[in-house]
């Protein structure tokens, strides 16, 4: 089987199950032919699924003797970073410590009882749990983050729908019901045919820290949406569904409706066509009007600073929105406290807001929200094993309340150190998921006390600042993954996609009026360098004859031998 050692957010789906996979490579049969390589997002559900234990206790503070033993704290075990359900602790000059997760083993090395065969199994690292405050807290996917941001600009806080007008998502949902069909011109014609007909406030062409201004200023003034004198251009909703029923007929008519494996063959042709599809219908919707087509309330500018979402509202705009039972006069309070106590003009948006945001605009747009969303958790690939997620669930895959921790083996490969002491000193991406847990022991710390007395300014500032380093911390560790495929030191380039080819040089190409069309001019030093096999047979005098005076030149005189190779 092919197996992926990357981590925390990416799965290599090779139609083999690696949840009932034991990890014992004696009793699976190895997969001899290769298909095919597919990346797709696992959620929260997928990698707690996938692990097998919880990591609680952060680097340092594991028995330095006995590294991969629990620590004992309140009456519980807690599992380290080198614990040995991850698989086998084999490190000098520690005793080695076999996996207690495979149920083979075998004597061997320098310790008892240790599994070789053993590829090692994920943990699992928790976000903070913050009690009576609403459970686990969440951390935005940063795979995801740039569509999470496009979603929540393009929705209603109100009445969670999008705020374009609905003769613009009808457009867009009928766009990509035609594209699952396998009808890609089919629906780049429809795109064609049909205008939008909302007003789009160009959002790229301002400064990133200035782009929600200068959107809602535009905004303001064009009022975005005018669906009525663009939709009678081209009959309304009613127009666009006889299209797209028509057009589906004439596919049919004409034989060029693929179905079942074709249709699946050709959508993966296609996959990045449609995922630019994608990204401009976000797009479109994120830069309509901040005034809602459905409840006719505003909503508020978005603003992103080291891994948070911030919120912005002018107070005449909040006076609105309280006076038209938008917004409650708690609510309101709460939103003015914030600003004054802070001293900032907006408004930090907490990851389990933007969560519920989601979920209400997942329970109201279900339909076209699995159209944007069609592809995550789904392999590009025809494999058995398959996760995608229903159109009712495509918001996990942009929140994590976890993260993967890898297999204790493949992190031992990367660099850990024990130091003169005895201490480990452990390797780059062990010591940023020991940050990780470290924020998250201090967050839980601020919530338990916050159960009993009233938090001062100061922590507040600080347990906002802990949120933040966390979220830049699992940016970090999740830049390690993408990493890891990327340029020529990537896994695809420099692993899989290269070999060795003997005989063979590299050298800049140039054209030469001198050399014949069937020439090819190669450098001096290469031409000497280079050479091919040949084997000295005596059936033919003549060849023999050219290769013993090849012999006698040597190298420095063509044609001639670099050397010989006798076998017995």
């Amino acid at each position: 089987f092919l197996y992926f050692i990357g981590k925390l957010a990416m799965s290599l789906v090779t139609g083999f199950n690696f949840r009932a996979f034991e990890c014992d490579a004696t009793r699976h049969r190895d997969g001899a032919v290769k298909e095919g390589v597919s990346l797709s997002v696992l959620t929260s559900e997928d990698m707690k699924r996938l692990a097998v234990c919880k990591v609680t206790i952060p680097c340092g503070k594991e028995n330095p003797n006995a590294p991969w033993q629990q620590v004992a704290l309140r009456g519980e075990s807690h599992a380290t970073f080198w614990d040995t359900s991850m698989g086998n602790f084999d490190l000098k000059p520690f005793p080695a410590a076999a996996c207690t997760t495979c149920s083979n083993s075998a004597e061997g090395g320098r310790g008892p009882a240790l599994n070789q065969r053993c590829s090692g199994h994920y943990g699992y690292i928790a976000m903070p749990s913050i009690g009576d405050e609403g459970g686990s807290m969440v951390v935005y996917n940063p795979i995801m983050f740039r569509d999470l941001c496009a979603l929540l600009r393009a929705q209603c806080f109100s009445c969670h729908n999008f705020r374009m007008a609905p003769i613009d998502t009808m457009r867009w949902y009928l766009a990509f019901e035609l594209f699952d069909l396998g009808l890609t011109a089919e629906a780049l014609a429809f795109l064609e045919t049909f205008k939008s007909t909302t007003t789009i406030v160009d959002v790229a062409a301002t400064p990133a820290a200035d782009q929600n201004d200068g959107r809602e200023k535009s905004a303001k003034k064009s009022r975005a949406e005018k669906p009525t004198k663009e939709a009678a251009a081209h009959g309304g909703i009613d127009a666009m569904k006889r299209h797209v029923a028509q057009t589906v007929r004439n596919a049919q008519a004409a034989g060029t409706l693929p179905s079942g494996k074709d249709r699946e063959a050709t959508l993966r042709t296609v996959v990045d066509i449609r995922n630019q599809l994608a990204s401009q219908a976000l797009a479109e919707m994120a830069g309509a009007s901040k005034t809602c087509t459905h409840c006719g309330a505003e909503s508020p500018t978005f603003s992103e600073k080291d891994g948070q979402l911030y919120l912005k509202l002018s107070k005449l705009a909040i006076d609105k929105l309280v006076a038209g039972g938008h917004m409650t006069a708690e609510t309101k309070e709460e939103y003015l406290t914030e600003m004054r106590v802070f001293s900032r003009e907006r408004v930090l948006l907490p990851s389990h807001q933007a969560l519920q945001h989601i979920v209400d605009l997942t329970a109201k747009q279900t339909d076209l929200l699995g159209k944007l969303l069609r592809n995550v958790g789904t392999a590009t690939v025809d494999v058995e094993f398959k996760n995608p997620l229903p159109p009712t669930e495509c918001y996990k895959a942009l929140f994590l309340d976890c993260i993967l921790v890898p297999p204790v083996n493949v992190r031992l490969a990367s660099g850990v150190k024990v130091q003169e002491g005895g201490a480990l000193a452990p390797d780059e991406r062990t010591k940023s998921l020991s940050h990780i847990l470290n924020f998250v022991h201090e967050i839980e710390a601020y919530y338990r006390m916050r159960q009993h007395s009233t938090p001062t300014l100061r922590q507040q500032i600080g347990n906002e600042a802990n949120i933040r380093n966390l979220q830049l911390h699992v940016d970090k560790a999740y830049e390690g993954v993408l990493s890891s495929f990327a340029k020529k030191e990537g896994l695809f380039r420099m692993h899989m996609m290269g070999k060795r080819v003997n005989q063979a040089c590299r050298s800049v190409i140039s054209p030469d009026f001198t050399v014949e069309p069937n020439e090819v001019l190669v450098p001096r030093p290469f031409a000497r360098n280079l050479s091919f096999p040949e084997q000295l047979t005596f059936h033919d005098p003549a060849r023999t004859a050219l290769l013993r005076k090849c012999i006698i030149n040597g190298p420095a005189t063509y044609p001639g031998a670099s050397h010989v190779e006798v076998h017995d």
